[in-house]
């Protein structure tokens, strides 16, 4: 994604003998190619018309069908605060203009294979998981639940097309008729937060 159709005609160039390529002028045509056929690597300039390169980057991450897909920002602030804004904005790597054609090739590559590897750790883990017999599930720093297992789902009755189930979740106990278990329940949620460990047995608090 660039508006400098000299620098789109440079990549494609540089890139086609390698990869298939999809060139787009700016952010949202990005984020609307990506949509409908999601790409192995994200390119992607700064300064653009419609969607700016960090705003295509926080609308990606923020569709979960996205939120992992690796991204490059190409872009001419060079500096170390540059390419710190660029990290925090969801960039995975961050390139200076201009750059050499063996610099873009290596970061391609060591990009996507860091993504491919990810990619496998996170299928293994989903792996595990789902294969565990107790019910499990994952929470994130604002105590919303992000993850649960099949087990979960039999248990509860709660899949995941409802994540993330926000508190008080769904399924805790009515404080007005069952108040000791709601207290057990918020005790432990509260024991996770504290330890630092996202993932718990339901059967710790049932």
């Amino acid at each position: 994604a660039d508006d400098n159709a000299d620098m789109r005609a440079y990549l494609t160039r540089l890139l086609s003998p390698y990869y298939a390529v999809t060139a787009v002028g700016d952010g949202a045509a990005a984020l609307s190619a990506a949509r409908a056929d999601p790409p192995d690597l994200l390119l992607t300039d700064v300064m653009m018309p419609e969607l700016d390169g960090f705003a295509l980057l926080t609308a990606l991450r923020a569709d979960p069908a996205l939120a992992t897909l690796p991204a490059v920002v190409l872009s001419a602030r060079a500096g170390q605060e540059a390419a710190a804004e660029g990290l925090a904005a969801g960039a995975d790597d961050y390139l200076v203009k201009p750059f050499t054609t063996a610099d873009l090739l290596a970061r391609v590559r060591s990009t996507i294979a860091l993504f491919a590897l990810r990619s496998e750790e996170a299928r293994w883990r989903r792996s595990l998981v789902a294969s565990l017999q107790d019910g499990f599930f994952v929470v994130d720093a604002a105590g919303r639940v992000v993850e649960i297992n099949d087990a979960f789902t039999a248990i509860f009755g709660y899949g995941p097309d409802g994540l993330p189930y926000p508190q008080p979740h769904p399924w805790w106990p009515d404080p007005s008729t069952d108040a000791p278990g709601y207290a057990r329940v918020t005790a432990a949620l509260a024991e996770i937060r504290e330890s630092g460990r996202g993932i718990r047995s339901i059967q710790r608090w049932r």
